[in-house]
Order: C-alpha cells, then sequence, then structure tokens
C-alpha cells in the first residue's frame, strides 16, 4: 500500500474513531448517573425472608437500636388500606416500647380510615386529620416536642423524599427531627407493580411520583434476590428490607406472602 492510500484511510476512519470515541464517555457517563440515582438509599436491614412482622421489626430494631433509642418523636408511614402495612406499624410500635418504655402521646392519622378495633390496639391514641390540619397538628407536635410521641399516618405525609408534605412543612416551621419509617410494596414483578399505590409516572401531576419511583427503583433491584420457590413452599413467609432515604429517614418495602 502506498504512503497516500494509508494516509487517505486513516483520514478516513479518524472521524469515525472520534465518533465511538464520544459514543463510549456518553455511555460511561450515563451508566454512571444511572448508578448514582440507584444508590441514594443505603441498605440498613437487606433483603430478608420473616416468619412474622414481630420477627421483621425485631430485626429493625436490633439494627438501629441507638438511634431509636435516642430519638423523641417517630413516625411510620403506611399505605392506605393495606392491613399488612398497619400489622407492620403496630408490631414496630409494640418492639419500640418494649424495648424503649413506652411513648406519652400516639397520634392516628384520621385519613388512613384505620377501624375502631384495629386503633384500640395501639393504645390511648390521639386522632388528628393531619393534611388537613398541618397548622393545628404542627402546634401539636411543637407542644410535645421534649415528650415521646408516635405519629401513625400516610407514607406519602412521612417520607423525606417528597416536597411540601405534612412532615416537610412541619420541618419548615420548626427544627424537628423525628426518626420515619414509611411503607412500600415489594413488587416482585412488573405485572405486581399494579398493587402499587402511587406510580413512577414522568408526568406525574400529583406530587408523589417521586415516592413511587423510589419503591419500584428499589425493588426492582432487589427482585434479583428474592427466592421465588422459597415464597412458593412457605406460604407464611414476610420479605422485607429497610433502606435510609435521609438523615434518619427509612423506606420500609414489605409484602406478606399469604
Amino acid at each position: 500500500m502506498t504512503p497516500q492510500k494509508e494516509n487517505k484511510y486513516k483520514n478516513t476512519y479518524k472521524p469515525l474513531f472520534i465518533v465511538l470515541l464520544i459514543s463510549l464517555v456518553c455511555l460511561i457517563a450515563l451508566v454512571s448517573l444511572n448508578l448514582n440515582e440507584s444508590q441514594k438509599t443505603i441498605p440498613k436491614v437487606k433483603l430478608s425472608y420473616f416468619k412474622n412482622y414481630s420477627e421483621f421489626t425485631s430485626a429493625i430494631e436490633q439494627r438501629l437500636h441507638l438511634e431509636l433509642g435516642q430519638a423523641k418523636h417517630i413516625w411510620i408511614g403506611v399505605e392506605p388500606e393495606k392491613m399488612n402495612h398497619v400489622s407492620f406499624a403496630l408490631n414496630l410500635k409494640n418492639e419500640l416500647e418494649k424495648s424503649h418504655g413506652q411513648f406519652d402521646k400516639i397520634i392516628l392519622d384520621k385519613e388512613l380510615g384505620v377501624t375502631n378495633d384495629l386503633a384500640l390496639q395501639f393504645g390511648a391514641i390521639q386522632e388528628v386529620l393531619i393534611k388537613e390540619n398541618i397548622g393545628e397538628f404542627s402546634d401539636l407536635i411543637k407542644e410535645h416536642v421534649d415528650q415521646k410521641v408516635l405519629v401513625i399516618t400516610a407514607s406519602i405525609y412521612s417520607t423525606n423524599l417528597l416536597k411540601l408534605n405534612p412532615i416537610y412543612k412541619i420541618k419548615e416551621n420548626f427544627s424537628y427531627k423525628p426518626i420515619t419509617f414509611s411503607t412500600g410494596h415489594l413488587a416482585l414483578n412488573l405485572d405486581d407493580e399494579k398493587n402499587n399505590l402511587f406510580r413512577c409516572d414522568t408526568e406525574d401531576k400529583t406530587g408523589v411520583g417521586d415516592w413511587g419511583c423510589a419503591i419500584i427503583n428499589k425493588a426492582r433491584s432487589a427482585k434479583r434476590k428474592i427466592d421465588l420457590q422459597k415464597l412458593k413452599d412457605n406460604q407464611n413467609l414476610i420479605l422485607g428490607l429497610v433502606d435510609l432515604t435521609g438523615e434518619s429517614d427509612y423506606m420500609v418495602l414489605l409484602r406478606a406472602n399469604n
């Protein structure tokens, strides 16, 4: 091959090489960005199988014993109409009181629509419509800021992942740092994601899309580790995990197998 032809081929392939190099750099950057997005939450209780909610909440208390012992206020957010989430909240409340003493005040969000019989199991409670009376509720929280208080409300009101929800507004009102646990559905597959109460919608107009996306993204990353045969063979197993989403905020994904 003559030197002239060799230079010609070099000049022809040089722009193509540059385009491929730029494409590779962009791809690496995109993958890195996606990894960073998926790593916003930090695992605290890894995906595990539990015999019942008592065993699950005991694992949470043991893992976060020091933080929970120092906390004055704790919020438990549940998804309305999902009884397994309410059962989780009741068991966590009992576990916390067993390890750290009784709460001075328990506030139950009326919007959850918990039955009277189930509400009585939480003990002496004060029922409040939190979202509709955020000003009065904020004053109630401030009034009892030095006491041990448990708030049971909706997950979208307790999570730090949503802006302008009740807990966000209270934190804006005064310095307030409770520990929060916000529950979501642990979907096993794409079809099961239909059972998620809140959707992951890129054109979300409800203001809760970020919470829906956090649940789905975590569930999708976790489902590779789920032994479906184990769930099939043990119908009473509960599947659960806990991730840190903020300074003292936790996302709890759970699934009752029956």
